[in-house]
């Protein structure tokens, strides 16, 4: 299976590369572009002979072109404006120099309708061939950035969430965002104001997502099935205050706490609130072994416009009462058949209910269960 996936992905990189070399080739001498390019000053040289002013003007305003619609529109049409000046210049050009100057305007005339009958339709030729020659530069650009760009190749949506029980729920798109969150969260080491040796996606493998909050001042809360997690946006994106994408910025850890380590929580009022106002923050007591106030408490400041705070208590009370290392004993004992799996006669219980029933349904998995690791 392992072999037929490396093949697999080593054919799909060799025709990756069979179409990008070619191109690549292309872009870096613009043969496409300089032939554009040659073609216009040529197509416009022409033009000028004919001495033909509103030709030449409307030779001015032709637009770029990106695809074959805009070769048709654009070239086709500087090729019927060039044979149709070009041949009805022989009639009107001698007509309009007799009145504006009689017989020698006539004269003039003549000569110049001669020379437009030749220029202007040969101008309209190399305008479409320059238009041609455009167009298909335009495509080359396009399919080589979509070879090469990533933005061109994201997926339509971020990856699904399963949670610690391992379930299959409906598609949740804040969820979603929240679970790429944690796994592209790094980790460093600070020296000074300097953050050192990044390590993207520290619980990437280690935790399930369980649920997040967006704090003020850019911070992120995570929930997971082991821990709670703290995060902070870049500053680049709090100082200029640019719409945060989960995707494209990864957010740095300020501290993390297991449930083993988490002893109690409680619900207070900030400094400046009233207090009959709703609690704004959530302080976690740590069991920790130093005596340092800093190692024992950890501070949620929620927003104080919204009942954010409840919310964040009871999304870790619920977490550390399904994971929590109170929860194991009681789980390891016992043993319950997944609602999905095959049933059998062993699962069967003497009333004859099958396992499928409500009060067979599984347990959520315990914290020290084996989500992100490969089966040994």
């Amino acid at each position: 299976m392992r072999q037929s996936a490396i093949i697999s992905n080593a054919i799909s990189n060799i025709q990756k590369d069979l179409l990008s070399q070619p191109l690549q080739l292309l872009s870096g001498v613009d043969i496409l572009g300089n032939a554009s390019s040659a073609l216009g000053h040529m197509s416009k040289g022409v033009a000028a002979l004919s001495m033909d002013k509103k030709f030449i003007q409307g030779r001015q305003r032709q637009e770029k072109v990106e695809d074959l619609g805009d070769v048709i529109r654009e070239g086709g049409g500087a090729l019927a404006k060039g044979l149709f000046r070009g041949v009805t210049g022989i009639l009107t050009k001698p007509l309009e120099g007799a009145k504006s100057s009689g017989v020698e305007g006539f004269v003039q005339g003549v000569g110049k309708g001669i020379i437009g009958a030749a220029a202007q339709p040969v101008s309209g030729v190399l305008d479409l061939l320059s238009k041609t020659t455009e167009g298909a530069n335009a495509m080359r650009m396009k399919i080589q950035a979509a070879l090469t760009s990533e933005e061109q190749l994201l997926r339509r949506r971020l990856p699904r969430v399963i949670s610690g029980d391992n379930l299959l729920r409906p598609y949740d798109e804040y969820k979603a965002q929240g679970q790429v969150i944690l796994q592209l969260a790094e980790s460093g080491s600070f020296l000074g104001q300097v953050d050192l040796f990044k390590v993207r996606g520290k619980f990437a493998l280690s935790d399930a997502y369980e649920d997040h909050f967006m704090l003020p001042k850019g911070r992120v809360l995570i929930v997971t099935h082991r821990r709670v997690v703290l995060l902070q946006q870049p500053l680049s994106v709090v100082l200029h205050q640019k719409k945060f994408s989960p995707a494209k910025d990864p957010c740095s850890i300020l501290w993390d706490v297991l449930w083993d380590d988490l002893v109690t929580m409680e619900l207070t009022h900030g400094k400046k609130e009233q207090p009959k106002a709703p609690p704004s923050c959530v302080i976690l007591y740590l069991r920790s072994k130093t005596i340092e106030p800093k190692d024992q408490v950890r501070k949620v400041k929620c927003n104080h416009e919204s009942n954010q705070a409840f919310q964040v208590y009871t999304a870790i009370e619920q977490a550390m009462n399904t994971y929590g290392p109170n929860q194991l004993k009681g789980r390891h004992r016992k043993k319950v058949t997944r609602p999905y799996s095959p049933a059998s006669s062993d699962s069967m219980s003497h009333e004859g209910v099958s396992a499928w029933s409500a009060a067979q349904l599984p347990p959520p998995i315990p914290a020290r269960s084996l989500f992100g690791s490969s089966p040994s």
